[in-house]
């Protein structure tokens, strides 16, 4: 059933004939009409596509789910997968959706889904999360879509007027996209100290071949969850 080994609306299974109504109360229901396979994991991934599924053209995976498709490492099993969304604004369990503001070249399609892009994902998880789980969360991300600091700035600027845009910039000042793992990441900051102004993250990551340098800016507080990088050397 190659169909159905992805999160599927469960009326259009019916409907089609791939499913009897019987069958279809077998498989495991994740949304309003939203079924897959009694079985399977529910990694980021696969919460990622179901949410797509329920959300339909009116939704745009962001966020944790976003960063999930774009290939990120470390996201928690357990997290609700995230929408942007024009239509409906209220969550349902599993799904947090978000009544944030998307221009155009802020989306991009992966695997037959609308997600916003790497540029975008770090705007809204800088914004949204503590500062120093948005850190480990950005160096895993820019580990992964070779995404650069400016290309996060430029979406700042495109958004002026935005919540969290002073603070997301003092995160990007402290990005390291070639740090290895999430320790590695907590171990930089805490090792800086809140007072230090000297903390000059410096590594080239293979994914995008540039040294970057941020100015110096303190670190934060301490304390995050799992994100990890790949490709990417410590300079």
């Amino acid at each position: 059933m190659g169909e159905l080994d992805s999160p599927f609306l469960g009326s259009d299974a019916v409907q089609q004939g791939l499913l009897t109504k019987h069958q279809l109360t077998l498989h495991r229901r994740l949304h309003r009409d939203v079924y897959i396979s009694r079985g399977t994991d529910l990694s980021p991934l696969i919460r990622a596509q179901a949410a797509s599924t329920w959300g339909g053209p009116d939704g745009v995976l962001a966020g944790f789910s976003a960063a999930a498709v774009l290939g990120s490492k470390w996201i928690d099993d357990h997290a609700p997968a995230e929408l942007i969304r024009s239509g409906s604004r209220r969550s349902v369990p599993g799904i947090t959706v978000h009544a944030d503001t998307l221009l155009p070249g802020e989306t991009v399609i992966r695997a037959g889904m609308r997600i916003t892009s790497p540029a975008r994902t770090a705007f809204d998880l800088g914004r949204w999360l503590n500062h120093d789980h948005a850190v480990e969360v950005l160096d895993a991300l820019c580990a992964a879509t070779g995404l650069s600091p400016d290309q996060i700035l430029q979406v700042i600027a495109d958004h002026p007027r935005t919540r969290g845009n002073k603070r997301l910039r003092n995160i990007i000042r402290l990005l390291d996209a070639g740090a290895q793992s999430p320790p590695e990441t907590r171990t930089r900051l805490s090792s800086s100290g809140p007072d230090s102004h000297d903390r000059r993250p410096r590594s080239k990551c293979a994914t995008a071949g540039t040294m970057w340098s941020p100015p110096a800016i303190s670190a934060g507080r301490n304390g995050a969850r799992q994100w990890s990088t790949t490709a990417c050397t410590i300079g």
